[in-house]
C-alpha cells in the first residue's frame, strides 16, 4: 500500500484460529514471504524496510527476524518487562528502546533508574506517554503527520535519526552484544 511517495506499508493482516493452533499449515506462505522480504532487501528500492514482530518464540518470528539487518526490542518500563529482560535472551545486537514511559510514575523512575546501570543495550531516548499517540492511531494517520507538535512525535524523530547515525550502510550490530 503506497502512503506516500516515499513510504509503501504492507500490513501483516491476521491469522486464523486454525491458522494460530496449526502454524503447519501457512509455512509454505512463510518461505514464500522470507524469499519476497529478500527480493526487496536486493532490489535496492528501499532504504530501510521496518517489520513490527511480535517478541515470542514462533517460527514466523524466528525466520523473518533472522533476515533483519537490525532489531529493537520495544519495552515497557514495569516489573513484567524487568523480569522479562533478565529471563528471555534478545536478538543479537538488539538494542532496547522503552515505550509509554510515565511522567510523574515512581515506579517506573525507580526501574527505569536500575536499567540505566544495567542494560547496557538501552537506547539514549526513550517515547513518553502521550495522548497524541491515542489520537493520531484513532484517526489512522501517523503521529508526525496528525500531531508533529506532540512529544511523541518530537521522541520519534530523534529515534529515527538515531537510527540513521547508528544504522545505516551498516550489516552489524552497533554497540555491546551483552
Amino acid at each position: 500500500m503506497r502512503y506516500t511517495s516515499q513510504l509503501d506499508l504492507l500490513p501483516f493482516g491476521q491469522l486464523s484460529i486454525e491458522e494460530q493452533e496449526n502454524p503447519q499449515h501457512w509455512q509454505t506462505r512463510l518461505s514464500d514471504i522470507c524469499s519476497g522480504l529478500q527480493q526487496l532487501k536486493a532490489s535496492g528500492r528501499y532504504q530501510w524496510i521496518l517489520i513490527d514482530l511480535p517478541r515470542d518464540a514462533s517460527q514466523i518470528t524466528h525466520q523473518l527476524l533472522s533476515l533483519c539487518d537490525h532489531s529493537l526490542a520495544i519495552v515497557n518500563v514495569d516489573a513484567n518487562c524487568h523480569i522479562r529482560l533478565h529471563q528471555q535472551a534478545l536478538p543479537d545486537g538488539a538494542h532496547i528502546l522503552i515505550n509509554d514511559f510515565r511522567i510523574g510514575s515512581q515506579v517506573q523512575d525507580d526501574i527505569y533508574q536500575l536499567w540505566l546501570q544495567s542494560q547496557r543495550r538501552l537506547l539514549p531516548m526513550l517515547i513518553h506517554r502521550d495522548e497524541a499517540m491515542a489520537e493520531c492511531l484513532a484517526a489512522k494517520q501517523p503521529v508526525g503527520e496528525y500531531r508533529s507538535d506532540a512529544l511523541a512525535a518530537e521522541e520519534i524523530l530523534t529515534l529515527a535519526n538515531w537510527c540513521l547515525l547508528n544504522y545505516s550502510g551498516l550489516k552489524t550490530p552497533v554497540g555491546s552484544a551483552s
